[in-house]
């Protein structure tokens, strides 16, 4: 997907992001609201799980594609740790947690 330039005033996506970020700041605070069928370390979890599974795209490129066809295909099948080991990824692994924040990290980069 793409976004259309005229949808952004003709800006990069960065400097849209920077733009939106100055006029509506709330915009960018995620907002957690006491609820008890809401379980804060299962988004936080999946979050981090994604931007970590990102970090590897990004340093295995296309050859990352099809362990990541393979893990969507198996689903909810299994636990996170069971359906990612066979592909070679350790959870239980601090690296493999440091490729998300290491995301993190970039996009605040980018914002600054």
């Amino acid at each position: 997907h793409f976004i259309p330039q005229r949808a952004i005033g003709y800006q990069s996506p960065i400097d849209a992001l920077k733009s939106w970020y100055a006029q509506q700041p709330e915009l960018f605070v995620k907002q957690v609201y006491k609820q008890a069928e809401l379980d804060i370390y299962s988004y936080a979890f999946g979050e981090l799980l994604t931007l970590s599974l990102y970090g590897l795209y990004q340093e295995e490129g296309d050859a990352f594609i099809g362990k990541y066809l393979t893990l969507l295909a198996a689903g909810g099948s299994q636990s996170p740790a069971e359906l990612l080991a066979p592909l070679g990824f350790d959870i239980g692994d601090a690296r493999f947690w440091q490729r998300g924040l290491a995301v993190i990290d970039g996009y605040m980069a980018m914002l600054e």
